[in-house]
């Protein structure tokens, strides 16, 4: 790797692309481990990986803790980042491979079933961003 060159283009600077995951109750003390990376077009601009602060009851849970708790100030800094700038952002598109997340974020409670019922409000603040068109959720297939 010492000889290969890093490449980073940007497609177009205003087309903010995020991919998330998260591994359920990897650690010894059941946290979980969440990891995102975002790019404008072709290379990685900005990547994390970091456990949960948090126990998530789910897996489903699990990735709602991490677009909320862990990625939502990154992603917020980021689209009021490139606004300074005189970029105005297009929706920013979130890429995940958890159906029943991706419902939640959606279409709200709409989606939940009784068994997530203990997941707070705080989480279905994304559903807000993602109706008033500031966000776009995609389901990866693995």
């Amino acid at each position: 790797t010492l000889y290969l060159t890093l490449t980073i283009k940007a497609k177009s600077i205003n087309n903010v692309q995020w991919w998330i995951d998260s591994a359920f109750a990897l650690h010894d003390d059941m946290r979980g481990q969440t990891g995102a990376c975002m790019s404008l077009g072709k290379g990685m601009i900005v990547g994390s990986s970091t456990k949960q602060k948090i126990n998530a009851r789910s897996s489903t849970e699990c990735e709602l803790v991490l677009v909320f708790d862990t990625m939502m100030p990154a992603i917020m800094w980021t689209m009021c980042f490139l606004e300074a700038q005189g970029c105005p952002c297009k929706p920013v598109t979130i890429h995940q491979v958890n159906l029943s997340t991706t419902l939640l974020e959606n279409n709200g409670r709409g989606s939940s079933s009784k068994r997530i019922w203990h997941i707070n409000i705080p989480y279905f603040f994304f559903t807000d961003l993602v109706r008033t068109g500031i966000f776009i959720t995609i389901l990866l297939w693995q």
